[in-house]
């Protein structure tokens, strides 16, 4: 099995025209995701942070911040995910507990909040757009106490859900990703495999910053299927979504079915549905 640097590699090495995300009705290509890939990597050594060590990161469902996630975790650095959908308080309280030695971001998560604590711990700070990414001023060089590199190697860490208790981070290595979540068959063909335009498209709905996000990203993109990114699930875009690519077998979490029962879709319009994947709640 190749490990989950090495396929998040293959995966951003993949001929640069090829479709990788749609995103509001524009396709970006690996090419496109390649670009900011290799600049965040880039900016990171420049930085002075390690290979192992810990980057914040708060990701929004777009198309350049999974490429940034591909490029960070190609590189070996420990990504600590902060949720973006909270207040920017929020996150800048997330970012100060990661024991990060940088944030990475999108250009207007930069709050005040966010630059008082990237002032005051010293980290560098990473500013990501469309098309690449760049160091916010004031923030180029890491000054945080180095952070600690796991014995067995990188993470990514993820928030829990807090229903028992507050939000807890929680740490899987790479190799508990690639075994339990990409799967060893995906594994096997993520360096050879060639994005399938013919095939629908995956439609990715959950928050990159967290354990449902990750399930649905790293397989979709590292077997070589295209997706389509949603900042958060919408029954108007799922509708359309269905009308254009024509999915057999869509995911959707148990009140996402409701809604779509609830609306009282036309049948023909759902024909080509044969199975719905679903989980994580009760369903009658």
């Amino acid at each position: 099995m190749t490990t989950l640097d090495q396929q998040c590699r293959a995966a951003l090495n993949r001929p640069a025209e090829q479709q990788a995300l749609e995103f509001e009705l524009q396709w970006y290509s690996w090419g496109d995701l390649r670009s900011v890939a290799d600049a965040v990597e880039g900016l990171l050594a420049q930085a002075g942070v390690k290979e192992g060590q810990t980057v914040a990161f708060a990701p929004r469902n777009r198309p350049w911040m999974v490429a940034a996630e591909l490029g960070m975790v190609a590189a070996g650095y420990t990504v600590n995910m902060v949720y973006a959908f909270q207040s920017a308080a929020g996150i800048a309280r997330d970012v100060g507990k990661a024991g990060a030695m940088a944030v990475v971001a999108g250009e207007d998560d930069f709050s005040p909040e966010l630059l008082a604590m990237v002032a005051e711990q010293g980290l560098a700070a990473i500013a990501l757009t469309p098309t690449g990414a760049h160091f916010v001023t004031g923030a180029e060089r890491s000054t945080a106490k180095p952070s600690a590199i796991a014995p067995d190697g990188p993470h990514l860490l993820v928030h829990t859900s807090g229903t028992t208790g507050a939000p807890k981070s929680v740490g899987f290595s790479f190799d508990t990703i690639a075994k339990y979540v990409v799967g060893q068959n995906v594994s096997q063909a993520a360096s050879t495999a060639a994005v399938d335009e013919s095939t629908p498209p995956v439609l990715l709905t959950f928050p990159l910053g967290n354990i449902s996000g990750i399930y649905g990203l790293f397989p979709t993109v590292l077997s070589g299927k295209r997706g389509v990114l949603l900042d958060r699930f919408s029954l108007d875009l799922w509708r359309d979504f269905v009308r254009r690519y024509q999915p057999p077998m869509p995911v959707l979490p148990p009140a996402a079915i409701s809604m779509v029962l609830d609306a009282d879709i036309p049948p023909e319009e759902l024909s080509c549905i044969k199975m719905i994947m679903t989980g994580a709640a009760p369903l009658d």
